[in-house]
């Protein structure tokens, strides 16, 4: 998820969601609706169970990576070029243009 930009897994990851919210109805033999998925797909501080989608969350874990990482990118290559690799985030997101 962190690894590579969330539009190349977009159908992996609404898969796993799936997989998640069947899970825990299998679990629990409670079958949520829409209106409770979205609850239960909230952080335990807002009221839900903490069960957060890699759909929604992916793009900012990536980008957080990246974030994180450039300096060191620098540091192991010497031609590794800072503004190449912004150009690169902005072009590679789903909603730039």
């Amino acid at each position: 998820m962190r690894c590579n930009p969330s539009h190349a897994q977009g159908l992996a990851f609404s898969m796993f969601d799936g997989m998640v919210r069947r899970s825990l109805g299998d679990f629990t033999g409670i079958h949520l609706t829409a209106q409770q998925w979205l609850q239960a797909s909230r952080g335990l501080a807002f009221g839900g169970l903490g069960l957060r989608s890699c759909e929604q969350h992916a793009p900012a874990a990536f980008l957080a990576s990246v974030g994180a990482c450039i300096s060191g990118c620098q540091a192991l290559d010497a031609n590794f070029s800072v503004d190449e690799a912004k150009a690169w985030r902005r072009s590679s997101m789903p909603w730039s243009s």
